[in-house]
């Protein structure tokens, strides 16, 4: 063991060669000033935006919509002369041929409901 701790090579082991690494993305000077220049010309596109909505603000221009937001929501429409489900899925079936699907789809009931509605509207035989 001993002499095996005291042998060295006779050359040292060959050294790996050398990765060839790719150029930075911005390596070429004339590139990275036009990217630079691009960010600040829109960072002071944003600030004269910023500027220019906090002034019409200040004179008021905003004030329409203001008065929207601070009005409570109207309350949704409800039709009146809107047919009953049951009695209008009746009627179509009576009345049409359309498919149970789009009778259910056109009423709103379920697929079951408008089958068992057409069992109850046949006749007793």
């Amino acid at each position: 063991m001993e002499e095996a701790a005291r042998w060295q090579p006779d050359e040292p082991p060959p050294m790996p060669a050398p990765r060839k690494t790719q150029p930075a993305p911005y390596a070429n000077a004339e590139v990275y000033r036009e990217s630079a220049a691009d960010l600040e010309r829109t960072l002071e596109e944003k600030k004269r935006r910023e500027e220019a909505i906090q002034q019409a603000r200040m004179r008021g221009l905003d004030a329409e919509e203001r008065r929207r937001a601070s009005q409570p929501p109207r309350a949704k429409r409800v039709n009146r002369t809107r047919r009953d489900p049951w009695s209008h899925a009746t009627v179509l079936l009576k009345e049409t041929t359309l498919p149970f699907s789009e009778i259910a789809d056109i009423t709103g009931l379920d697929i079951y409901g408008v089958v068992g509605l057409k069992l109850k509207l046949r006749k007793a035989g």
